[in-house]
């Protein structure tokens, strides 16, 4: 009799637990079915935000050119990206538009478009007055970081400053359309996890500069801002 009333108890003590059990897991899957809703929300605005954003990558392939140092041999090199900002003029980095001052004799710097469909001659170049500024100052004072045992280390440039250019072309080259600079307010407005994207041709370090140089297309990349 005393086993029975135990063995009674103890099926109503594990049916209550299994009810319990089967109550804790009807609340989780319902729980785990909102998170995936919410997620696979969050994942459609983002899939239509990299939509927009690489449809407008695609266009901007049309106005971006890559910049290749030519010798009169007929050998090339690519080693930097160009895009159109006005009728004969293509924006760039300043150290890439300094490559124009140092060409040796029978070398020239040119401008292709995506596909090979155009190629320009440069024939001036403006890079922002702070490039050099910048360089000459750090070079001339030659900052150092003591250490606790009153020694000295150089210390490294954090980078280039002000690392902008212009390169110049015949103004009657159809170079395409002028990409759109943004405005500083919506600059300014652009926070950690906004979408961001990219297009030109990242040759540093690349064998062959990563290029068919008769036929270039720029890389194109999306990704987020993180800091």
């Amino acid at each position: 009799l005393v086993v029975l009333v135990i063995a009674g108890i103890w099926f109503f003590v594990i049916k209550g637990n299994i009810g319990s059990l089967e109550e804790q897991q009807a609340r989780q899957g319902s729980s785990v079915s909102e998170m995936q809703g919410t997620v696979d929300s969050l994942s459609d605005e983002v899939t239509k935000l990299g939509g927009k954003l690489s449809d407008a990558l695609n266009v901007a392939k049309d106005s971006t050119y890559v910049v290749i140092r030519a010798n009169q041999d007929g050998l090339e090199e690519p080693f930097g990206t160009a895009w159109v900002l006005a009728p004969g003029e293509l924006a760039t980095n300043g150290h890439v538009a300094a490559h124009f001052n140092e060409l040796s004799e029978g070398q020239s710097l040119i401008v292709r478009s995506i596909g090979g469909k155009s190629t320009y001659e440069v024939t001036g170049t403006l890079i922002h007055p702070g490039y050099d500024a910048f360089t000459s100052l750090w070079t001339d004072y030659v900052p150092v970081q003591i250490h606790g045992s009153k020694e000295s280390d150089p210390i490294r440039s954090a980078g280039m400053a002000a690392d902008v250019g212009v390169l110049y072309v015949s103004r009657d080259s159809d170079l395409g359309e002028p990409l759109i600079v943004a405005p500083e307010d919506s600059q300014q407005e652009l926070r950690a996890g906004d979408v961001v994207g990219y297009v030109g041709y990242p040759v540093e370090d690349m064998a062959l500069g990563g290029i068919n140089l008769q036929e270039p297309v720029p890389q194109t990349q999306i990704g987020y801002i993180t800091a």
